[in-house]
C-alpha cells in the first residue's frame, strides 16, 4: 500500500530556503525508509511506499524561511497494511531486437501472511511505466515467482517494467526493472 499526502501553499518559491518532513518525532529523508520526498511549485509531499500499520500517526511539514507548517494526520485501519514484498531478479537486463532466445523479466512476491500457494498471478499485474502504468499484463508463473516474456522483441518494447500486487485490495508495486532492447 502507498501513503501519500501533501502540503500546499500560496507558492513555494524563493522564500522557502528548506523543507522537511517529520512522522512521529522523525525526520524523513527522501530515498530512505520508503520516503520519496517530492517538490513542485505549490505542493511539496511525502510518499512512503509501501506503508505500514506503524506509519498510522501524524507527520508535519516545516517551511523554513516563511516561518510556516503544515501537519496531516496518516490514519490506517488494522489490517489496511500488507506484509507483500516483491523483489526483482534484476535492475536492468539488456536483449537484441528480434533475438530467438527469449527476453524474461522476473519477479519473486513473498508474504508472512499468505500461503506460498495462494500468491497467485490472478492478482499480479507487470506493467510498463509510461507517466503512469500501461500495457499491464498478467504474468506467468505461479506460488510468487511471475515473469513476462518478450518474444522477438522490439526496441518499441523498452523501458521500466514493474509487477502490482493486489493482496486484498492493497496494492504493493516493486522497485522498476529497465529494459534495453538494442
Amino acid at each position: 500500500a502507498v501513503v501519500s499526502t501533501q502540503s500546499t501553499g500560496e507558492k513555494l518559491n524563493d522564500e522557502i530556503t528548506k523543507i522537511v518532513w517529520k512522522c512521529g518525532g522523525k525526520k524523513m529523508v527522501n530515498g530512505k525508509n520508503r520516503a520519496r520526498i517530492e517538490n513542485s511549485k505549490t505542493t511539496n509531499s511525502l510518499t512512503l511506499d509501501p506503508s505500514e500499520v506503524g506509519d498510522a500517526g501524524s507527520c508535519t511539514c516545516y517551511a523554513k524561511g516563511v516561518g510556516t507548517q503544515d501537519e496531516v494526520t496518516i490514519t490506517l485501519v488494522e489490517g489496511e497494511g500488507s506484509d507483500i514484498k516483491i523483489t526483482r531478479k534484476k535492475s536492468a537486463l539488456v536483449c537484441n531486437a528480434g533475438q530467438k532466445r527469449r527476453c524474461v523479466l522476473k519477479f519473486k512476491v513473498t508474504s508472512k501472511e499468505i500461503k506460498k500457494k495462494d500468491i497467485v498471478k490472478a492478482n499480479a499485474r507487470i506493467c510498463k511505466l509510461v507517466g503512469g502504468r500501461q500495457d499491464c499484463e498478467e504474468p506467468k508463473g505461479k506460488r510468487g515467482n511471475f515473469k513476462r516474456k518478450f518474444r522477438n522483441p522490439s526496441t518499441e518494447d523498452s523501458g521500466q517494467y514493474v509487477l502490482v500486487y493486489n493482496d486484498r485490495g492493497v496494492e504493493t508495486e516493486s522497485a522498476a526493472i529497465t529494459l534495453a532492447i538494442n
